[in-house]
């Protein structure tokens, strides 16, 4: 049987290929940082699991895998604002742009509060085994929430962001940050009761923020361009 160390050691080194993307893009912008810090967030979280694959569900484990839903919970509602300010990058014209701006400011508070009570405060995190039963890979023993329930935050972030990429896609012709957003919903909503949905999971939440990162590369440039025209205009 497979060892799910190798998984996890894999998705390590494509996040840490990714965070190094980030360092080769010139204008270091908020939503710059918050990709930075979303990477710290999920390397961390699969550091934790490559260790409990090699070691178990060890005591020593559970505050280092308590943080993981504490990451979680803070850094994922930020979404929002990232969707927005990419609108407002491809649109700087937007209509009630600092309406929206407070509207989603609020939607992002509320999240990071649900989180924090809901998935941090309020959990207890109990060891289980993962028994593959085709049994090709081997169990894999590590702390998940005693009490699961749909990440209701998470979701209803993730569908801000589906209407916002879609914006993008329409308004600005980049269907990549659309792609992501929608692929990672549908995976994993279809993948939530599958024995191998937290692996799907994991590859999904690369490929997600492999699509932020070239979204945030692609306003960029789109901003460089824009100021290359009125700069020929004048």
């Amino acid at each position: 049987m497979i060892s799910l160390s190798y998984f996890f050691f894999a998705i390590l080194l494509c996040q840490l290929f990714l965070l190094a993307t980030t360092f080769k893009i010139e204008d270091a912008t908020w939503r710059l940082w918050w990709l930075r810090i979303l990477l710290f967030g999920v390397i961390y979280d699969n550091a934790i699991l490559l260790c409990s694959s090699l070691t178990g569900a060890t005591p020593g484990l559970e505050f280092y895998s308590e943080l993981r839903w504490l990451f979680h919970a803070m850094i994922l509602p930020v979404l929002g604002l990232f969707s927005l300010s990419i609108i407002t990058q491809v649109n700087p014209n937007l209509k009630w742009r600092n309406g929206f701006y407070f509207m989603f400011s609020g939607l992002v508070l509320a999240g990071i509060g649900y989180g924090l009570w809901g998935e941090y405060i309020h959990q207890q995190l109990v060891p289980a085994t993962f028994s593959d039963p085709n049994q090709m890979i081997a169990p894999f023993e590590r702390f998940v929430a005693e009490y699961s329930s749909p990440p209701w935050a998470t979701i209803g972030m993730n569908v801000v962001a589906i209407l916002c990429s879609i914006y993008v896609w329409i308004k600005g012709k980049w269907p990549w940050f659309s792609l992501g957003a929608i692929s990672i919903f549908l995976v994993n909503g279809a993948a939530a009761g599958s024995d191998y949905g937290f692996m799907l999971g994991n590859i999904m939440e690369v490929l997600f923020i492999a699509s932020l990162i070239a979204t945030e590369r692609f306003v960029q440039n789109v901003g460089i361009a824009a100021a290359g025209d009125v700069a020929e205009v004048v």
